[in-house]
């Protein structure tokens, strides 16, 4: 298996943003002027109407030492970190953001309980895997709706199986993202080349994807 690239790593961290400036020593619009300076967004709120943290203040382009930000989102309960690059370097952005806002503020925030994490992270590989090979119930299926749409279409179209693993979304506000590894839109399917989505650390996802292609191919 071979990374290609990064297409997303996102870290969403949960905690109530009030708590970092709990007597309000920074109004909204000096902490904005000074994020932007210290990261070098290129992207940041201009209006008002932007200053609103339940619907996310954002900021684009920016960046801390050799790492590259897509993109900080701020709201009310928490914060969500976006690079190019692996979610390591999201959680450090984060680790240098509370301390920067913490000498910013003069306040040292001490959670009361340790923040929940959740993170995306979305890969483009290549593998010499062909998922059809799964089970053959999986390659017949696909070979019928192969058949069949090129039939109505009057023009060939190939269907290949691709895997999904789906977490339990009842009862729960706030859920994880979905694990899948699909054919690369828009690749001949010849180049062997596919997305995966997971809902874990860059790294994490690197490692379970090459040990389902040693499975896969032992």
């Amino acid at each position: 298996m071979k990374l290609l690239s990064v297409s997303l790593a996102r870290l969403t961290v949960l905690t109530e943003t009030a708590e970092f400036n709990p007597r309000n020593q920074v109004s909204v619009p000096d902490f904005v002027k000074a994020i932007t300076e210290r990261y070098g967004f290129v992207k940041f709120p201009a209006k008002i109407e932007e200053f609103d943290l339940a619907k996310g203040i954002t900021f684009s382009y920016g960046k801390t030492g050799s790492i590259n930000i897509n993109e900080v989102v701020l709201y009310n309960a928490g914060t969500v970190i976006e690079t190019g690059s692996s979610t390591k370097d999201c959680e450090i952005v984060l680790s240098d953001l509370i301390q920067w806002v913490q000498e910013l503020v003069g306040f040292k925030y001490t959670p009361v309980i340790e923040p929940r994490r959740f993170f995306l992270s979305e890969l483009a590989i290549s593998s010499p895997w062909n998922l059809d090979k799964l089970n053959r119930a999986f390659a017949e299926l696909c070979s019928k709706v192969s058949v069949s749409v090129s039939a109505y279409a009057h023009q060939p179209f190939k269907f290949e199986t691709s895997v999904s693993a789906l977490p339990d979304l009842s009862n729960i506000k706030i859920t994880p993202g979905a694990f899948r590894i699909d054919r690369l839109a828009g690749a001949p399917f010849e180049e062997n080349k596919y997305y995966s989505m997971a809902p874990l650390p860059t790294e994490d996802h690197l490692e379970i994807l090459a040990e389902f292609e040693k499975a896969f191919t032992s």
